[in-house]
């Protein structure tokens, strides 16, 4: 599948092709009440029962999975199934909060086609119960990171995005990470959803915890190969954090999301433009929003390097 993928990426350079990662939201309904974000309060909307041709219309070398909570849908494993068996070679991610995984749904996923599995999870302890609104949400997954890590996914990652206020916890994090056998993921706090909150962006008092947060990481990538995230990625988290606000975002061109319903929008936080059959990404202007620095659009930005290539393959 490695050579597969390479040469899909061959292909679009020919075609003048640069998507590369397609996000699909198959629901924007929630088990969680997350503190930032306000989709569990919208009314639910139409859902597609087949997001394959989609697939097969882009082919990205990546699809990722997400929400609301994709768990929600009891048809998710159908879904997976579909796309994998549409497209054999694309490898195929998901983000899920965690509350409705079982052992058992996670091997059913994994049979169903998913390569990696990250659960969100931005404190070890009880807070991260509270931040999300689910009451024994952390130590359910801590329970599970164990015995998920033997059911065969290609990996399993912890998802944490990075706040004013878990900076400190972050070592406790990859060591959870470290000692279970999983990766993690970081991503920045940012506001850009409506119940966006100032006071989880990291605080121009906070520099030098943030500075040292992301030498452990760096230090524990270098060592144990814990986390995926790239340094171009980390090395810029202090500067937007700042608030200068990070230029060349190629929402849309490099990357996009589809809603439930088979919109396309350049990015999770951007409106939607048109439905899938109407997209080409090779026609997508350039946008100029800098309000950002998730990992989606920051890794995308990041050098392709052979270094870079096997941090993703290691």
């Amino acid at each position: 599948r490695t050579l597969a993928l390479a040469a899909r990426l061959a292909g679009h350079a020919l075609r003048g092709q640069r998507l590369r990662l397609l996000t699909i939201e198959v629901t924007k309904r929630c088990n969680a009440r997350c503190e930032f974000c306000d989709y569990w309060r919208e009314p639910p909307g139409p859902e597609l029962e087949d997001y394959a041709p989609i697939v097969r219309r882009f082919a990205p070398l990546v699809v990722t999975f997400s929400g609301g909570e994709p768990l929600v849908r009891r048809d998710f494993a159908e879904l997976v199934r579909r796309v994998r068996a549409a497209d054999p070679t694309v490898y195929l991610s998901m983000v899920t909060n965690g509350a409705l995984l079982t052992l058992e749904r996670a091997r059913e996923l994994r049979a169903a086609g998913i390569d990696q599995l990250s659960i969100s999870l931005d404190y070890p302890d009880e807070r991260h119960d509270r931040a999300r609104g689910i009451p024994g949400l952390a130590a359910r997954i801590r329970g599970l990171l164990g015995p998920l890590a033997g059911v065969g996914f290609d990996a399993v990652s912890l998802n944490t995005v990075v706040k004013n206020d878990n900076l400190e916890r972050i070592p406790a994090i990859m060591e959870l990470a470290r000692e279970a056998g999983v990766h993690v993921g970081f991503s920045a706090y940012c506001t850009i959803k409506k119940t966006g909150r100032d006071d989880l962006l990291v605080a121009d008092a906070n520099r030098e915890r943030l500075r040292e947060a992301v030498r452990l990481i760096k230090d524990a990538k270098r060592r144990h190969r814990i986390t995926r995230s790239s340094d171009y990625y980390l090395d810029r988290l202090e500067e937007y954090f700042a608030g200068a606000g990070i230029a060349g975002c190629e929402a849309g061109i490099r990357f996009a999301q589809v809603t439930p319903a088979g919109r396309i929008k350049p990015c999770s936080e951007l409106p939607e433009v048109c439905d899938w059959r109407d997209y080409d990404p090779r026609a997508a202007a350039p946008v100029s929003c800098t309000s950002c620095w998730y990992s989606c659009r920051g890794e995308a930005q990041a050098p392709v390097t052979w270094r870079r290539v096997r941090e993703l393959l290691g």
